[in-house]
């Protein structure tokens, strides 16, 4: 999605904790909304990219921003 940068581990920011919001409305727990991007956010990210089925590698980049639909 245009405009929202890619995002992975030590990212900071309001598209992180928009990120956070969205994977734990999905089902998956990343920690507390922090806009801080740590592990438990990767495992997070990982566990919704599983579901959407795409590649699975705890980053959010386009493909994985297009299945979150923000």
């Amino acid at each position: 999605m245009q405009g929202l940068p890619t995002l992975s581990e030590g990212s900071t920011g309001g598209a992180v904790a928009l990120a956070q919001r969205i994977v734990r409305d999905s089902g998956f727990d990343p920690g507390p909304i922090s806009g801080s991007f740590g592990s438990q956010t990767a495992t997070a990210v990982k566990g919704f990219q599983n579901l959407m089925q795409i590649v699975t590698d705890g980053i959010i980049g386009d493909q994985t921003w297009t299945t979150m639909n923000p």
